[in-house]
């Protein structure tokens, strides 16, 4: 299980909620969130973004603990 997949787990998020929240497909985004494609920095800061989650410790810092208490859908991303 990827850090990604254990996050939307975690914090109950749907991958469909979250490609609609970043403007991809649910497709692709499914291929992130199993590991079989790593998403451009780009796209790892706005599913970051979307999640309210660093994007160090999302994707790129093994070390670095993830809170997945907050809930994304209120947090802004404008």
């Amino acid at each position: 299980m990827t850090k990604l997949e254990k996050v939307l787990k975690e914090k109950g998020i749907k991958q469909t909620w979250l490609a609609d929240k970043i403007g991809k497909s649910p497709a692709g985004l499914n291929r992130w969130v199993k590991g079989r494609r790593t998403p451009s920095y780009n796209i790892k800061c706005r599913i970051s973004e979307a999640l309210g989650i660093p994007v160090d410790g999302l994707f790129f810092n093994d070390n670095v603990k993830v809170n997945t208490n907050d809930n994304p859908k209120t947090v802004n991303t404008s």
